[in-house]
């Protein structure tokens, strides 16, 4: 009997643990908007489009200079918001050639929401952005383009191999499988084993919301972008999305890609580290793009 005890009392502090690994996977750690288009003197408009389950979106739409077919939607990372990510791509409005849009995830920014699903959800927010895009902006988005931090970057590949109207991806930081970031995140800042923890807080996730997010894989979507060029930034002392994930997913990329490796440098310190030479390789891979002959035809 007091072998039996201590089996189910184990077996229920596992499953409790794994419960709250659940919880802990799906939080979003709250971050104010640092910076709006106005502290950088751009006109721009509000935006506000529903998610595909009812939520209330927001983002803002930048407008070129003067009329421009030619947009790039910029998507950021877990925790993070559109706010910040406009001083490491305002360069790409320094040229006033390009419309920008800026949009924040569910949960993020003021976005309605309070779970993440490090991407399936997140997949059809900017499937939701892509369609109000179609809907409000269609001259502005003949020519459309995406660049995305971390999360977004994942989100980015994956969306851009469903969407060939995309005609180039830049994906900073991504990682290579749901799966593997939990495993790497759960032993690298909590030190908890693999099995069975991670197994069952992914199990335990899924249910909570009612899909397998162990599924989202952007290692298994990256060749489908071709021939549409990938440019890929990785921070070569980044411990929430190692080396390794790079690595992985510079392999599973096809031609034309690209792959800039910043040297020292830890999540999100690229821009701050190399900014010189993060703008030069940001604005000269999108000129290639829109350069391009080839024209999906738009949205």
């Amino acid at each position: 009997m007091t072998y039996l005890l201590v089996i189910a009392a184990t077996l229920a502090l596992v499953a409790g643990l794994s419960f709250y690994g659940s919880l802990e996977t799906t939080r979003i750690a709250y971050l104010p908007i640092p910076f709006f288009p106005e502290d950088f003197g751009w006109t721009y408009e509000k935006v506000k489009f529903k998610s595909t389950d009812g939520l209330t979106l927001t983002g803002w739409f930048v407008p070129a200079d003067s009329a421009s077919e030619f947009t790039i939607v910029i998507q950021h990372g877990l925790g993070s918001n559109a706010g910040d990510m406009l001083s490491n791509t305002a360069c790409l409005r320094n040229g006033g050639k390009w419309n920008l849009f800026y949009y924040n995830f569910r949960g993020h920014g003021d976005s309605q929401g309070q779970r993440t699903s490090l991407g399936p959800l997140e997949l059809r927010d900017m499937e939701s952005a892509l369609r109000w895009l179609q809907d409000h902006k269609s001259q502005e988005t003949r020519r459309l383009a995406v660049y995305g931090h971390s999360l977004g970057a994942a989100v980015a590949i994956v969306g851009a191999s469903r969407h060939p109207e995309i005609e180039g991806v830049v994906a900073e930081s991504p990682f290579a499988f749901i799966s593997n970031t939990v495993r790497h995140f759960a032993w690298t800042f909590y030190r908890i084993p693999y099995f069975p923890f991670v197994p069952l807080s992914l199990f335990f996730t899924s249910l909570r919301l009612r899909m397998p997010i162990g599924d989202f894989a952007p290692a298994q979507s990256i060749g489908k972008i071709s021939p549409r060029p990938v440019f890929l930034i990785a921070a070569e002392k980044d411990r929430r999305m190692p080396m390794s994930d790079a690595k992985i997913l510079w392999e599973k990329a096809r031609d034309p890609k690209e792959q800039w490796i910043a040297p020292d440098a830890g999540h999100g310190e690229p821009w701050i580290m190399y900014r010189e030479e993060y703008e030069k390789r940001l604005v000269r891979f999108f000129e290639k793009v829109f350069s391009s002959s080839r024209h999906p035809g738009g949205l």
